[in-house]
């Protein structure tokens, strides 16, 4: 690529010092592009700049153009650049001319086709027959086009002439080659990472190798040789659908350097100029499309300059090739435009092949953009896949730890259960035997904090397993209200507890996990509420969703209201609560067992009242 480029800027330069000779130039401006030959040549010329621009407008340009004495036999007349609608060249007749005539007319332009031009070149060449020897020779150009209005003639001896037309078409033949080598690396990319910026940025490369052909004439040489009409046509369209790709990898590029999103939007409405675009090239009038075309062209390039202050690019060597190629480019376009739309004056770089050389800018700049943005992006993954791996090594870790936590935990409840079982038997034995009362008492004192650390050690169990994910549901058919009843007779408060119950109410659900919730709800509100206070139990079904509903109320014992944003966090304890056994995981179980089921349970102060509500699938 980099072969291509060099190759391509020295035929630039050798472009450049094919000198042409010099002549006299004037013009004449013809407003309704109606007058005759006749009558031009009767009206006063202005002197007239080598390079020519008038804007799109209606209007035929006239040129005349007086060439000093020569003694080469024919010379050489280029007109460009290559893509004109109607061109003539109105030249002295040649000596072997079969008419008396003192004029010849000669046509040219896109509506020409190219089998019937006078010479085979890229540019739009005449023959033009000096006069005698020491007399100057004098002929015009009459310019109508709606593509475009820049005008350049030269003329040249015929040796020059070739040569000039060599050095195009190494130039065409290196910038194309240059943009499929682009093209080809963009569409690879494009395929391989499926990244849609890498394929626009491929088909506007594409894009810019369609319209290379159609302004340099080698459209019309090589493809559509006898169809004029099209290749008028697929000029305009060339151009409207380079300007909606170049729009497009533009609102990309904004989009992944976080640009305004006003911007954005007014780039990727671009697509509905082209609409409009394509209707008037086929449908209206040609000139107000390109007109709008080359506006456009205007419009994108100034509120680029608003991209160039607002994108957030973080990296400096991509913030840099961005402003340098931007800065450029939008400088670069500037020049181009403004003379096509009546402001300021032609040069050589708006006639020449080297008009593209804003798009070749635009090919190198997007290439250099995307290739570091895909730098900068494996830099990234290969760090989130360093943090990635250094979380699984920690996540690891964590999962040893929690083992060998869970292998002490179940160690420590089997060795403290053996003995509180042994303890639980002992105070039973005694407790039959010891016929003293106070005794007696004391010993269901210790059966009852037998009983509390016994129950502490079973929720520890359960939450470990529920963690481990050592538990599975077993659904059967349960009647809740038999649950409920059963609860009741087994516990010594019973006579606490206040009922509100169906006669029945059967689910599918796991048994164990049922009496878990149950029991740790209805045990919780006796242990926190005041000794003598009642605690009410409802229980609810809902038909749509079918679910049923425990709902238990307490009133405030020692321990107060708890905090609702603690509730059911585990090992959370309220800071008056320690004077009852407890380990902070009841509710919390509740919690864990009724969320992995599809239920939830929730708490709320009602009035004075504690209230928690179960709510749960029925199936």
């Amino acid at each position: 690529m980099f072969l291509l480029l060099c190759l391509l800027l020295g035929g630039i330069s050798c472009t450049a010092q094919a000198s042409p000779l010099p002549v006299q130039r004037e013009m004449f401006v013809d407003h309704h592009g109606q007058m005759s030959f006749e009558q031009v040549q009767q009206q006063a010329f202005a002197p007239a700049p080598e390079f020519l621009s008038r804007g799109y407008t209606k209007s035929a340009l006239w040129l005349r153009v007086t060439v000093p004495p020569s003694t080469e036999p024919r010379l050489v007349v280029s007109v460009r650049p290559s893509h004109i609608d109607q061109l003539h060249l109105y030249r002295p007749a040649a000596p072997s001319a079969p008419t008396d005539a003192p004029w010849e007319i000669r046509q040219g332009g896109d509506l020409l086709a190219y089998q019937q031009r006078e010479r085979p070149d890229l540019t739009y060449s005449f023959w033009l027959y000096p006069a005698a020897p020491q007399q100057a020779t004098v002929f015009y150009v009459r310019l109508q086009s709606n593509t475009v209005q820049a005008l350049n003639v030269q003329v040249r001896t015929e040796a020059d002439a070739q040569h000039f037309e060599s050095l195009q078409y190494l130039l065409v033949g290196a910038y194309i080659c240059l943009l499929l080598v682009l093209a080809w690396i963009a569409l690879m990319r494009a395929l391989i990472s499926k990244d849609g910026a890498w394929l626009i940025n491929g088909l506007l490369q594409l894009a810019g190798i369609v319209l290379t052909l159609a302004f340099t004439g080698s459209l019309a040489r090589y493809i559509l040789p006898a169809q004029p009409y099209w290749v008028d046509r697929a000029s305009m369209l060339a151009a409207c659908v380079h300007l909606t790709l170049a729009s497009l990898m533009y609102a990309k590029i904004n989009a992944i350097f976080d640009g305004n999103r006003l911007i954005f939007w007014l780039r990727t409405a671009v697509v509905l100029i082209l609409c409009w675009e394509v209707w008037q090239i086929f449908w209206g009038d040609p000139r107000l499309a390109m007109k709008l075309n080359t506006n456009a062209v205007l419009f994108y390039t100034l509120i680029g300059l608003a991209d160039l202050l607002l994108f957030n690019i973080n990296d400096r060597p991509l913030r840099w090739t961005i402003r340098v190629f931007y800065g450029l480019q939008i400088s670069y376009l500037i020049y181009l435009l403004l003379p096509m739309l009546g402001v300021g004056q032609s040069g050589a770089l708006h006639v020449l092949p080297s008009t593209l050389l804003v798009n070749l800018f635009a090919a190198v700049m997007l290439h250099l953009v995307l290739m570091r943005r895909d730098v900068l992006q494996q830099r990234e993954y290969a760090l989130l896949h360093g943090q990635i791996q250094e979380t699984q090594r920690r996540f690891q870790w964590e999962q040893q730890k929690l083992q060998e936590s869970a292998t002490f935990i179940n160690m420590l409840l089997h060795e403290l259960k053996s003995p509180l079982a042994s303890i639980r038997l002992s105070a039973l034995t005694l407790q039959r035997k010891l016929e003293d009362t106070f005794g007696r008492q004391r010993l269901v004192r210790i059966q009852q904090a037998i009983d509390s650390m016994d129950a502490v050690l079973e929720r520890c169990r359960q939450v470990d397993r529920l963690e481990q994910g050592h538990t599975s549901e077993h659904p059967e058919t349960l009647d809740l209200v038999a649950l409920l009843h059963d609860y009741q007779r087994q516990h010594k408060n019973a006579h606490r507890l206040v009922l509100q119950l169906p006669s029945n109410l059967p689910v599918q659900a796991d048994s164990l996990n049922v009496k878990t919730m149950f029991s740790n709800l209805l045990d919780n509100a006796l242990a926190y509420s005041p000794p003598d206070s009642l605690v009410e139990v409802q229980l609810l079904s809902s038909k749509t969703p079918p679910r049923w509903h425990l709902v238990v109320r307490n009133l405030p014992g020692r321990a107060g209201y708890p905090d609702a944003q603690q509730i059911f966090q585990k090992y959370y304890r309220a800071n008056a609560a320690h004077h009852a056994t407890g380990s902070g995981l009841g509710l919390y179980l509740v919690q864990q067992i009724a969320q992995r089921g599809g239920g939830q349970v929730q708490y709320r102060q009602d009035g004075m009242w504690i209230t928690f509500t179960l709510e749960y699938p029925r199936c």
